[in-house]
């Protein structure tokens, strides 16, 4: 279906926080969702989008970017989420393999021992990444953070985000939004 996902559980320790900031983009390069996708929708990666979940950016980004804007928005919902900690797993993962895929898809994701629950977020690169190793733009970036001591659930919600992104049409329909309302729709849309 024209993405390949390789799911591959490489936590094997705890990494060091390195000194990561979680400073987003500025809000002109970033628009945030105002409303909600139904919590108890089918599929991971639909149901943990919820408010404030969905990015939109509309201007060149940096991979770095994008994650620190997620790795923020996914932590609306997680308290205890450590972001500094978050950020540095995820570039230990990205550094065994990218996640950035050829097929305009990223998927970064990490277990994260401070984490209590799943956390997802969704951003949608208008204008792309600037530092994607891909030949295609990367045009949707997932991020899945879970607790460290979940692995097997872990690679769930991984393998069904991958699966829900196979999906040409919504592929499609997110590299086309506006805004953040038809981003919503297109989700809206996909999970019916």
């Amino acid at each position: 279906k024209d993405v390949t996902i390789v799911v591959v559980d490489a936590a094997a320790e705890t990494p060091e926080a390195v000194g990561a900031t979680s400073a987003a983009p500025s809000s002109s390069k970033v628009a945030r969702s105002n409303e909600s996708i139904d919590a108890g929708s089918p599929g991971v990666l639909l149901s943990n989008l919820t408010k404030g979940k969905v990015l939109l950016f509309t201007e060149p980004v940096t991979r770095r970017q994008v994650v620190e804007a997620l790795v923020t928005a996914a932590a609306a919902d997680a308290p205890e989420l450590n972001t500094t900690e978050a950020l540095s797993l995820i570039e230990k993962r990205e550094a065994q393999g990218s996640t950035f895929l050829n097929e305009a898809v990223a998927l970064p994701h990490a277990r994260v021992p401070s984490l209590q629950k799943p956390v997802a977020a969704l951003a949608v690169t208008q204008a792309g990444l600037l530092d994607a190793p891909t030949d295609k733009p990367v045009d949707v970036v997932f991020l899945l953070l879970t607790p460290e001591n979940d692995a097997n659930n872990h690679l769930k919600a991984l393998a069904a985000a991958g699966r829900a992104l196979q999906d040409r049409q919504l592929r499609r329909s997110l590299s086309t939004v506006r805004n953040i309302a038809e981003a919503l729709d297109a989700l809206e849309t996909t999970r019916r």
